[in-house]
């Protein structure tokens, strides 16, 4: 007698998004390494809302970006101390930061978060300006912030609960670990920065100097950050 066994093989479809992370690149003893990380603390922060994480190498070539920028459905540049001037790590999150607006103009929202350095890497492509970065004095810092007047329309803060708003602008509650940042009058004075992104929030640094802190990009998916989130996880 033939027994026949029919195997019935089921795919199913994995909804969690896949969100980049922009490598940065090592020095010193990490070198030993390898030529590329990502701090753990920033892919235990986007798996902890659900997506899966994978790496997009800040030294690959811009072919290579491309191919990955169609697999994956974000991309978070993250926070660090690495140069920014014209370097790899630089045009690489040009090149996804440019692929992003064109791909959420064509109708296929693709966000961007910059967060920290990641913040300042945002400003430094969107104003074309190496020099629209200043000094702020705000390392190993918590901070209450002072929301601004686009705070209660914006995408990030607008349905926060209002205990939410209470915490984070009277209590010192955002950790910070920052040597630069964007002052208002440099925003404010850039208009290919301040035409674009919209500012929700700032905070004060050690001396009382005043930085932007939280901003959203007006007509596309950009988001930017400066307190270090991931910090908590």
């Amino acid at each position: 007698m033939v027994l026949f066994s029919i195997f019935s093989i089921v795919f199913c479809l994995n909804e969690r998004p896949i969100v980049g992370i922009l490598t940065q690149p090592t020095d010193g003893a990490l070198a030993n390494y390898g030529s590329s990380y990502i701090a753990a603390s920033y892919v235990k922060f986007v798996e902890s809302g659900g997506a899966r994480v994978v790496p997009v190498f800040h030294n690959s070539t811009m072919e290579e970006l491309d191919q990955i920028f169609s697999q994956i459905n974000g991309i978070l540049f993250p926070g660090g101390g690495s140069n920014l001037d014209n370097t790899p790590l630089f045009k690489a999150g040009q090149r996804l930061y440019n692929n992003a607006i064109a791909a959420t103009r064509k109708g296929d929202y693709f966000p961007v978060f910059g967060h920290c350095q990641g913040f300042e890497l945002l400003a430094i492509i969107t104003s074309q300006d190496f020099d629209i970065l200043s000094g702020v004095d705000a390392e190993n810092l918590t901070l209450a912030l002072d929301l601004t007047t686009n705070a209660s329309n914006s995408r990030w803060l607008g349905d926060a609960p209002e205990n939410v708003i209470d915490v984070i602008s009277s209590q010192t509650v955002t950790m910070n670990n920052h040597v630069q940042s964007v002052s208002p009058s440099s925003f404010a004075k850039n208009q290919l920065l301040s035409s674009v992104f919209c500012s929700i929030r700032k905070c004060r640094q050690k001396w009382q100097r005043i930085h932007l802190h939280l901003g959203r990009y007006l007509v596309s998916s950009i988001w930017n950050a400066m307190a270090c989130g991931e910090e908590s996880i």
